[in-house]
């Protein structure tokens, strides 16, 4: 199983990458801080006196304003292939009084910023109400049913793939060889094999043969809800005939 676009799309909002903020009337994108509550709902940190927070501001009569919100994946690994761009678009309010502060401490689960402390002190936090997510990938754009991005969660390797990968490469060869003679058993003159990608489904392989360049996936026997679950679902991977 691979992860679907809504899982890719919680999992790239989450807060740990850098973010982009798209209103209308402005043409540049304007970086901005970010994170998701648990319903999906993205949260931006923004200073007032920015450009983020001039453009936020709603015309009279108005209390929302429109965002579309774009993160790039960052790759783990050089060579590692790319999750492509998120897009979340849809309407901003500003958080006041307990709104503000309750969003605070969802915010810093996953990007604890110090400019939280300074809310209602010349930062403000504001909730997105999602109407569209985008995913655009090698050129391609696809669309994730609203309802399948909120339902999703994140994926909870991701914020340590990049040390896990570099962990597994350096630390335990042994493991990588014997997930590489698994996938010589599916493919034949296999010149190099290393992992370029983990997720809760599984890892990501990047194999060289004479003859072209592959991503062979190595599977999970179950998708996994916790980083602990790791241990034990690798364990399956490691038998290959290469070593009995």
């Amino acid at each position: 199983m691979f992860p679907t676009p809504a899982e890719v799309a919680r999992t790239l909002t989450a807060g740990r990458l850098p973010g982009w903020a798209q209103v209308p009337g402005h043409p540049d994108p304007l970086p901005v801080r970010h994170a998701v509550d648990e319903e999906g709902h993205p949260l931006l940190l923004v200073a007032e006196d920015s450009r983020l927070g001039e453009a936020l501001t709603p015309d009279p009569g108005w209390e929302d304003v429109p965002v579309a919100l774009a993160v790039d994946d960052i790759p783990p690994l050089p060579g590692s292939p790319s999750y492509g761009r998120i897009w979340v678009a849809g309407w901003v309010r500003r958080l006041v009084a307990a709104e503000q502060r309750a969003a605070a401490l969802v915010f810093a689960d996953t990007n604890p910023h110090g400019d939280l402390l300074d809310l209602g002190r010349g930062f403000a936090l504001y909730r997105m109400e999602p109407a569209e997510v985008r995913v655009e990938h090698c050129g391609h754009v696809r669309q994730v049913e609203l309802a399948d991005y909120l339902s999703a969660t994140p994926d909870p390797l991701h914020p340590e793939e990049r040390d896990l990968l570099l962990d597994l490469i350096e630390h335990h060869p042994d493991t990588c060889e014997r997930m590489a003679c698994r996938i010589r058993e599916r493919v034949a003159k296999v010149m190099s094999a290393s992992p370029v990608r983990l997720d809760r489904y599984g890892f990501l392989f990047s194999v060289r043969t004479p003859d072209e360049q592959l991503w062979i996936r190595l599977g999970f026997p179950r998708r996994l809800e916790r980083r602990e679950e790791l241990a034990a679902v690798i364990r399956p991977l490691l038998g290959c005939r290469c070593f009995q």
